[in-house]
C-alpha cells in the first residue's frame, strides 16, 4: 500500500496514467488490492482512466471480477464501466467471473445486465467455461451453472469446434460440470 501513498502527497504528485510494462496503470493495481478509498482517489485524479486496458485488454473492471470484489464492481459501473468490455481474448466480466469462481460477483453482474451468451474469439461462451472448472469448488460450480442457465445461457450453443458445453464437461471428465445436463 505505500507503494500507492506517494500518489497523493502533496509534495510528490506522480502522474496516475503512467503505464508499466504491461500497460497497466495504478488504478489496475488498486482493482487488484481492493482499497476502496485508494481506488477513488486515483479515479478523481484521471476519471479518464476508468475503462482503460492493460496489454491484455484488462479494464479495472475485469481485474475487480477477477479478485471477486463486488463493491468494487459495483463502484465502477455506478461510475459508467463498461459491463460487457472483453479483452483480447474476447473474455467478458462474465467469463472471467465463471473462469475464476467468483459466484457472487457473477450473480451481481447478470443482474445488472451483463450478457451471459458473450462468445469469446473461439466462440465459448461462459457457460463453456463453467462445465471445465477444474480448480473451482464442486458445489460452487454447480451454483455458477445453475446461475447461467436461470440468465438465460444457451445450453446448446457451440464452440468454434462445434463443441457444446457438456462435451466441454465430458472432455476434461468433470462429473459436476457434466451434471448440468439434469437442469434443462
Amino acid at each position: 500500500m505505500e507503494t500507492y501513498m506517494l500518489y497523493f502527497q502533496p509534495s510528490f504528485q506522480t502522474e496516475v496514467s503512467m503505464k508499466d510494462s504491461e500497460d497497466r496503470v495504478a488504478l489496475h493495481y488498486a482493482a487488484e488490492t481492493m482499497d476502496l478509498d485508494m481506488f477513488k482517489k486515483i479515479l478523481e485524479q484521471d476519471p479518464t482512466l476508468l475503462d482503460c486496458e492493460d496489454k491484455n485488454g484488462h479494464t479495472p473492471l475485469l481485474m475487480a471480477v477477477m479478485g471477486g470484489r463486488t463493491e468494487l464492481v459495483e463502484y465502477l459501473l455506478s461510475k459508467g464501466a463498461y459491463i460487457d468490455h472483453c479483452d483480447r481474448d474476447g473474455h467478458s466480466s462474465v467469463h472471467w467471473a465463471v473462469v475464476c469462481g467468483q459466484l457472487d460477483t457473477l450473480t451481481f453482474l447478470l443482474e445488472h445486465g451483463a450478457a451471459v451468451e458473450s462468445p469469446d474469439i473461439l466462440k465459448a461462451t461462459p457457460l463453456h467455461y463453467a462445465t471445465a472448472s477444474e480448480e473451482i469448488a464442486p458445489e460452487v460450480a454447480l451454483s455458477i451453472l445453475h446461475t447461467l442457465l436461470k440468465h438465460g445461457a444457451k445450453p446448446n450453443c457451440r464452440d468454434v469446434d462445434e463443441r457444446t458445453p457438456i462435451l466441454w464437461a465430458a472432455s476434461n471428465g468433470d462429473l459436476y460440470g457434466s451434471s448440468f445436463a439434469l437442469c434443462f
